[in-house]
């Protein structure tokens, strides 16, 4: 019998990972990634910036679509919508 470690989530973090259109990669890695990004962007620049790409289609789930932790750990939450 194997066991599952649940881990917990910022609610932030959370609706992020709810948000990008192709979750992929892990959940776990991404929220590494996450963590670093805060003390950087904080939370709500990277939510924002997520939405915007979304909105404007730079961001769906197509193959083109970058892994949420690449997103992420190139900055892309500041890039020019």
């Amino acid at each position: 019998m194997t066991r599952e470690k649940t881990m917990e989530y910022e609610e932030e973090f959370e609706m992020f990972w709810a948000t990008y259109p192709r979750r992929v990669g892990g959940k776990k890695h991404t929220h590494a990634r996450w963590r670093k990004a805060i003390p950087e962007a904080g939370a709500e620049v990277i939510l924002e910036a997520v939405k915007a790409q979304i909105r404007s289609g730079q961001l769906d789930a197509g193959q083109y679509t970058p892994y949420p932790a690449t997103w992420i750990n190139q900055g892309r939450w500041g890039r020019a919508v």
